[in-house]
């Protein structure tokens, strides 16, 4: 039997990705928060903050708290799941609108801003081909003097980054193979550096 290789949407639909979320290990929770305080040191307070791949809000709720009431964090997600998921959990809060899109379509979003964040290592999320165009959509939605701000896969990973993905993908290490790295159920991804 030929096991199935899963898209990205697919694979997030499994439901691996939101059971990791939920068992992070204190090691790696320390990774998140170190990635949490590098976005916030880098976008001022009143800044109106793009977060791609927004899922279970481990940024931008945390973001949305320090821009304030001046600023605005704007989340997009693409799985059905986690918009829905998202779009309840931020019902309360004022200055955050979770939106349904695609990365691949930055360029349908009305808006301009001051950081456009990529957390979670999401670049390498994408497929290779859609890396620089994301990142040029992205570019284009930046105000003078915009940033955008991202965290990236990288095979010298810390040893907490390394267990999750194991966690993720079957208890195994991933394989690495020229500029990719493979894990469980067909994921690929670009290895960064």
């Amino acid at each position: 039997m030929v096991k199935k290789k899963l898209g990205q949407e697919e694979y997030l639909n499994t439901g691996m990705y939101d059971k990791a979320l939920r068992n992070f290990t204190p090691a790696y929770r320390r990774y998140h928060y170190r990635e949490e305080w590098f976005f916030r040191d880098n976008v001022p307070e009143g800044s109106t903050v793009l977060d791609v791949g927004c899922g279970e809000l481990r940024t931008t709720v945390p973001l949305a708290v320090h821009v304030g009431s001046k600023g605005k964090v704007v989340g997009i997600d693409f799985n059905q799941k986690s918009y829905v998921n998202a779009k309840r959990k931020t019902e309360v809060l004022t200055n955050v609108e979770i939106l349904k899109l695609d990365a691949r379509r930055l360029d349908e979003l009305p808006y301009e801003f001051d950081a456009v964040l990529f957390p979670f290592a999401f670049l390498g999320l994408l497929e290779p081909k859609d890396q620089v165009p994301v990142l040029r959509k992205a570019k284009e939605k930046l105000r003078p003097r915009g940033k955008i701000l991202a965290t990236v896969f990288s095979e010298r990973a810390p040893a907490a980054q390394i267990a999750m993905y194991q966690f993720m993908w079957e208890a195994r290490v991933p394989r690495y193979n020229g500029k990719y790295v493979y894990g469980g159920q067909g994921y690929k991804a670009q290895n960064f550096t």
